[in-house]
């Protein structure tokens, strides 16, 4: 069976940064690092992880303004078809 995925993201929310780490395929990372809370600072760590195929984003927010419409916890999507 083929992974669905190539590489698997996941981040822990911040206000003013927010924490990456992200693992291919093998379980090798290839980010974990701090990113600023900046929408242009995020697209291009999923852009840069877009280059190794599909990506699935997993985000963990307890809650707050940015997405008010989702319920607090953890949830996912796939980069890029779907742009919470």
């Amino acid at each position: 069976m083929q992974a669905e995925f190539d590489v698997y993201c996941g981040i822990d929310v911040g206000k003013s940064h927010h924490h990456l780490c992200a693992l291919d395929r093998a379980g090798v990372k290839v980010v974990n690092r701090g990113v600023a809370n900046d929408e242009a600072a995020l697209r291009t760590v999923f852009e840069a992880l877009a280059e190794r195929g599909r990506v699935l984003v997993v985000v963990d927010q307890v809650s707050g303004p940015r997405w008010p419409w989702r319920s607090p916890g953890t949830w996912a999507w796939r980069w890029p078809t779907c742009r919470g």
